[in-house]
């Protein structure tokens, strides 16, 4: 396996290394040239698309528009602006998926997946094998034979049941959280079916926000009327 210097995989080194040793050289670390491109796409689209709106939403909390502990102003967030982020990340994966790469003969990274899609197909070897179904695949020791044999070790294997319960009480909260959460999208977004939330208020949304706060706030104190 060839990796780059990150923390990240680590226990993939030691994995690969308790089963190979040191001599065999399975897991290289090195330079990655793929990484250098996927730090550099990041790092575009957090300039060019998400940068804009963590600013915008740090000027509508700065001037009090915006109210992150207020659950209807999150809602109303969340509402307003998830079709606005996500057309601007529908443009900027456009523009990237077009755009001219200059280490890649000056193809686009379209021509270039077409390319290399076209020439698997010739080969033969383009989806020929869809690989191990989810439930089959362990995610610790995935890839080794049934012969194989690594064991974690012991202080690790003394702590797994603690570890598996706590992540089943986390794996119960989290669902409960995803359950509220829903739910109160579900009714966020009946409260305000008859508000245009995709419209260009030609303010950046902050008035489709700001609207959407009032018919909201207006709606739960009638719910919470006596």
């Amino acid at each position: 396996m060839r990796a780059d210097s990150g923390t990240e995989n680590l226990e993939v080194r030691r994995l690969m290394i308790a089963r190979w040793g040191e001599q065999h050289l399975a897991f290289l670390r090195g330079r990655s040239v793929h990484n250098v491109r996927i730090e550099r796409l990041w790092r575009d689209v957090r300039e060019h698309t998400l940068d804009t709106f963590r600013a915008l939403f740090t000027e509508m909390e700065e001037s009090r528009v915006l109210d992150m502990d207020n659950i209807v102003h999150r809602l109303a967030l969340r509402l307003a602006y998830e079709h606005r982020i996500r057309q601007a990340l529908e443009d900027t994966k456009n523009a990237y998926n077009h755009h001219r790469i200059r280490t890649g003969g000056y193809q686009s990274p379209l021509r270039m997946f077409a390319r290399s899609r076209a020439r698997a197909m010739r080969e033969g070897y383009w989806d020929v094998d869809p690989g191990d179904h989810v439930q089959v695949a362990n995610p610790q020791l995935y890839g080794l034979g049934d012969d194989d044999d690594i064991i974690p070790p012991a202080h690790q294997l003394d702590r797994v049941g603690e570890v598996n319960a706590a992540r089943e009480e986390l794996d119960r909260l989290e669902e409960a959280e995803v359950r509220a959460d829903m739910e109160a999208l579900d009714w966020g977004r009946a409260c305000l079916h008859g508000l245009d939330l995709t419209r260009d208020d030609g303010n950046l949304g902050q008035d489709v926000y700001q609207e959407a706060v009032a018919v909201l706030q207006a709606a739960l104190n009638a719910r919470l009327a006596p």
